[in-house]
């Protein structure tokens, strides 16, 4: 009788242990993990990680369809190279981009593409007015991006693309959906 009450208290510890596990492995894999901080002249860029943001977008008549608000949710990441990956989800719009910053020609970069057929490379002196060159699929255009922080959790965007005899601007106002109200 002894062994038998002995192994029936080992095994309902064994099962104590394996609930336990598995508890822990169900937590562990719901935590997000959380990457690197950024660091020298990209910890800046740190407050925007980790929470999902919203934007809403003025687009105006363009390639074809009429002006219209978009609202999207961007998430923010760093990634490895001291790199910022920011994705952005919408109802009709996708797309990934990535910031950078690079010591050599003491330039922050930007780098990306959607799911309309755009990508880009941008450079900036300050991390906040981006020049450079968007293509709409074989279409180059000069692109001119303007970032405002209105507060550590509101950023305003405008962005002007110009080139063919045409130019169109975009403003973008984004807001952490997880900070206090504003």
């Amino acid at each position: 009788m002894e062994v038998s009450t002995r192994m029936k208290d080992v095994s309902a510890r064994r099962f104590s242990i394996s609930i336990a596990a598995l508890v822990l492995a169900v937590t562990a894999a719901r935590t997000p993990v959380l990457a690197d901080p950024l660091t020298g002249q990209m910890a800046r860029f740190n407050h925007l990680i980790g929470q999902p943001w919203a934007c809403t977008t003025s687009v105006p008549a363009f390639g074809g369809r009429a002006a219209h608000t978009d609202q999207s949710t961007v998430s923010f990441s760093s990634v490895p190279g001291n790199v910022v990956r920011y994705h952005i989800t919408g109802s009709d719009y996708d797309g990934d981009f990535y910031n950078g910053y690079d010591a050599r020609t003491n330039e922050y970069w930007e780098t990306g593409a959607d799911s309309l057929g755009t990508h880009l490379f941008l450079t900036s002196a300050d991390g906040e007015n981006y020049t450079g060159t968007s293509f709409l699929g074989s279409i180059a255009m000069h692109d001119t991006i303007v970032r405002t922080e209105v507060s550590p959790d509101k950023t305003v965007v405008h962005e002007v693309l110009s080139g063919n005899g045409h130019e169109t601007a975009f403003e973008y106002v984004c807001a952490d959906e997880l900070a206090p109200s504003r």
